[in-house]
């Protein structure tokens, strides 16, 4: 009896499939991107396409721009309907300098 995949292993199969095509095509990174609503699930996805690349022997890093909010503490205080997700929020001096450095010196095989 064939197993049936959840959404998520679904998910993660097609992924791993693109990223098996880009480096079949002869380029050596693939850079997935995930991006969604508040709390839609995007870490957790990060995190099991990274276990799944790393089973299959590729290299992976999942960068979470969670960690480069700057908090709310620059903001008015009683603000109303402040989007609290706003990408003012975040530091993006600290995104790129984060980034720039496994761009820079990462190698990356077809494995």
């Amino acid at each position: 009896m064939a197993k049936e995949l959840h959404h998520l292993d679904k998910w993660g199969y097609a992924n791993l499939d693109l990223g098996e095509e880009i480096l079949e095509s002869g380029q050596k990174k693939a850079l997935i991107l995930i991006s969604g609503a508040s709390s839609s699930g995007k870490s957790y996805g990060a995190s099991y396409l990274h276990e799944m690349l790393t089973k299959f022997g590729h290299r992976s890093c999942i960068i979470s721009l969670d960690q480069y909010n700057v908090g709310l503490s620059h903001i008015i205080p009683n603000k109303v309907n402040l989007n609290y997700f706003n990408s003012s929020l975040l530091n993006i001096n600290e995104i790129c300098k984060a980034i720039k450095p496994i761009i820079e010196n990462v190698t990356f095989s077809s494995k």
